[in-house]
């Protein structure tokens, strides 16, 4: 199996950009990606986002049978620590959508917004859910599509690394075959281009860099409200 990898992030209107991401190749059969969202308006977002991602791709890297769950919980206890030796950094955390890819198998682990997903011929699809009180409220049905579209508290997360709530880490497990496309996104690119969308613009290209790059244009041309990450992985 090989991989075409693309990304791009940027800071869309902020004054500097909370999101981090990785991709490392360590053998013809073994990848790794991270992506990560420092919780914006809060001290250290990006020192939450960043340590998330280095240590996940650290941990991984150095065990190829790993514990995900356990990474996970490890990144949140770092986390927190830093938290009660630096003040500066109170309140600091970050969500983290994570995993690599062993053959054709994916492997990952999610917690709080950042989403991943993954484009099978005419079809799409996410590989995780969002921690997220309006899709907690829409699952329970407490809340219709129609309300959750101008709920004021879209933005408020259920669960983050380092945060003080319950620590809710999903794992996921994924066959891929030859053609998946496979996006990590922040939600300021899954915010502006719905999945849909994403796969109708998806469909207009060969190469991975150019995919990243139009998605960018577009999420641009819509006018971005926070940082947006994307990571696009072409499986031939």
């Amino acid at each position: 199996m090989s991989m075409q990898f693309a990304t791009i992030s940027a800071a869309g209107p902020r004054s500097r950009n909370e999101d981090a991401f990785c991709v490392r190749q360590l053998d013809d059969d073994f990848f790794i990606v991270a992506i990560a969202d420092g919780l914006g308006g809060h001290a250290g977002g990006d020192v939450a986002a960043n340590h998330a991602v280095q240590r996940f791709v650290e941990m991984v890297s150095a065990n190829r049978a790993p514990d995900l769950i356990q990474i996970g919980t490890t990144i949140h206890t770092e986390l927190k620590d830093m938290q009660s030796l630096h003040p500066e950094l109170q309140g600091m955390s970050t969500t983290l959508s994570a995993g690599y890819f062993l053959g054709t198998r994916f492997s990952g682990i999610h917690c709080g917004d950042t989403r991943i997903s993954v484009n099978r011929g005419t079809g799409i699809k996410k590989l995780t859910e969002d921690h997220t009180e309006v899709e907690r409220l829409l699952r329970t049905g407490q809340l219709s599509r129609e309300a959750a579209r101008t709920y004021t508290r879209r933005n408020v997360l259920d669960s983050a690394l380092g945060a003080n709530v319950p620590l809710r880490l999903d794992q996921i497990d994924f066959e891929a075959l030859p053609g998946d496309r496979f996006f990590f996104t922040t939600d300021g690119a899954h915010g502006k281009v719905l999945l849909r969308e994403m796969r109708r613009i998806s469909e207009k290209y060969v190469a991975a860099n150019e995919l990243v790059l139009a998605l960018a244009n577009e999420i641009e041309n819509r006018n971005p409200t926070d940082n947006y990450t994307i990571v696009c992985c072409f499986i031939s």
